[in-house]
């Protein structure tokens, strides 16, 4: 984990958000689990053990118990979750717009001799948030982007995956589309699930009736908490 990232992280941490994620895992089950990662190498040079998904702890902790080797999964962004789905699934599928995860990712893969990941690179975004990427496009051109964006892992992964991380721009977009290639009975992870800007999605979802389940919590390798709303397809629909 470069420098600057940490300098910031420990920022994070002085702040009371940071010191109360810090007291609750000094009291939780994880606090070892997030001590290890603190100091945790970068992707690329980390042993599988010490690999994590951004979620809360709590989610992962459901995820583990939720994985099965006959899963497909769906990404949208790359980085440790992808080789921690690889350890317990039978095929990823990731979009990413970084240059730098998909060279991370594709690095991590190679070393632990993983062969089950495709990795999808969608490099037309020119920006780095939503709205660097809005300012820099013309709206009619950037809903086509869009579009292609959201259906990028239709011709690389087959539909109805059983689940579909939703983790990097547009996740709004990216969930509704979800709806159609996830299989019934299948999940849908939204992270950061507490920001205002994905409150369509979840709006969406309980409006059809989706069943959820919402975990707020610290994360690996950040001196911060955050909720990760993991979404229910029903089988019947």
């Amino acid at each position: 984990m470069p420098l600057l990232q940490r300098t910031n992280n420990l920022a994070s941490f002085l702040s009371w958000p940071g010191l109360r994620a810090a007291f609750g895992l000094l009291s939780s089950d994880a606090r070892h689990t997030w001590i290890r990662t603190v100091n945790a190498p970068r992707l690329s040079m980390a042993p599988l053990d010490m690999i994590y998904p951004w979620f809360s702890f709590p989610s992962i902790e459901y995820l583990a118990r939720l994985s099965s080797p006959d899963m497909r999964v769906l990404e949208f962004g790359c980085g440790y979750s992808t080789i921690w789905w690889a350890q317990r699934v039978s095929q990823v599928t990731s979009i990413e717009r970084s240059a730098h995860w998909i060279a991370e990712v594709r690095h991590a893969l190679s070393k632990h001799t993983m062969t089950n990941v495709d990795v999808v690179p969608f490099l037309e975004f020119a920006g780095t948030t939503e709205e660097e990427i809005q300012a820099r496009v013309d709206p009619v051109e950037l809903a086509s982007m869009i579009q292609r964006y959201v259906s990028a892992g239709q011709e690389k992964s087959e539909l109805d995956v059983d689940v579909i991380v939703i983790d990097d721009v547009f996740r709004n977009e990216a969930a509704t589309a979800a709806i159609a290639q996830l299989k019934p009975g299948g999940y849908l992870v939204l992270d950061d699930s507490e920001r205002p800007r994905y409150g369509p999605t979840c709006e969406l979802f309980k409006r059809m009736g989706w069943s959820f389940a919402s975990f707020y919590g610290a994360v690996p390798y950040h001196f911060h908490e955050k909720q990760t709303t993991i979404w229910h397809k029903p089988i019947h629909v």
